[in-house]
């Protein structure tokens, strides 16, 4: 996507297989510090049917962004995502859960990279901090829930555990250690059973499962992999060696935000 308040806007639909152009919107614009509307005024799109392609215009219908900063990110949320939004930068909803953590190395909304385009890239690190959005939207923002381990209990061994995530996908491992925790929040702070705090400091990929969630605190368990030889280890990106995880301890750091 390519667009000026002046000159409109050009959006390029490409099926990244096939290196192909399937379909070309573009039109005008009309953007202030609140709102950037595009207004096709032309759409063609090319869709598969029984191994063919055929062309259609779908219908030109305006297309709505909040304008947002973050850090020295500058994106383009469609406004009908900016539930999504408030869930995606404090790490709830869908976005709550361990593989998910793992996905944020990058900022998954419209972004505008370095060339000047605008679109979902890999290129872009994720932004730090609190996003600005415009006033009327400030209430789509979320605060992550956070807390620390108060207790630390037993810790077994399971062979072949699995979990099934919120959204439906599951998570297995070929042998984990559990060790049993108590954090401090609970369901009047907003955590529910099968949710997940990742563990903020020390930062070492370490995540809580929750498992039952009391009011004001909650029992969950931190999963670790284990390697071949029953060690509790982790992958260091800086030393981009393993190394042994640290001891669970009291006072650990726990917080949804991936970020």
């Amino acid at each position: 996507m390519r667009w000026s308040q002046h000159a409109g806007f050009i959006i390029a639909h490409i099926d990244k297989c096939q290196a192909k152009v399937m379909g070309v919107t573009y039109g005008r614009v009309e953007a202030s510090p609140t709102l950037v509307q595009f207004f096709p005024e032309f759409n063609k799109m090319a869709l598969k049917s029984h191994g063919h392609s055929h062309s259609q215009s779908p219908a030109l219908t305006a297309l709505r962004f909040v304008p947002v900063e973050w850090g020295e990110a500058h994106l383009l949320v469609p406004e009908g995502e900016m539930s999504d939004f408030g869930d995606y930068i404090a790490g709830l909803g869908k976005y709550n859960y361990r593989s998910a953590f793992a996905l944020f190395e990058y900022i998954e909304f419209l972004t505008k990279s370095r060339a000047g385009s605008v679109g979902v890239s890999g290129e872009i690190d994720v932004a730090r901090g609190s996003p600005v959005v415009p006033q009327a939207y400030e209430h789509f923002l979320k605060r992550p829930i956070e807390g620390v381990i108060v207790t630390v209990g037993r810790r077994v061994v399971k062979r072949d555990y699995s979990y099934q995530n919120p959204d439906g996908s599951e998570e297995s491992y070929t042998l984990a250690a559990l060790t049993f925790v108590t954090v401090s929040a609970g369901s009047a702070h907003g955590l529910r059973p099968g949710m997940f705090l990742r563990v903020s400091t020390p930062d070492e990929g370490d995540i809580v499962r929750i498992l039952r969630a009391g009011k004001f605190s909650s029992i969950g368990i931190v999963i670790r992999d284990l390697d071949e030889n029953s060690k509790e280890t982790f992958f260091d990106g800086d030393s981009e060696k393993s190394r042994p995880h640290s001891k669970i301890a009291l006072g650990w750091q726990l917080t949804t935000s991936p970020f």
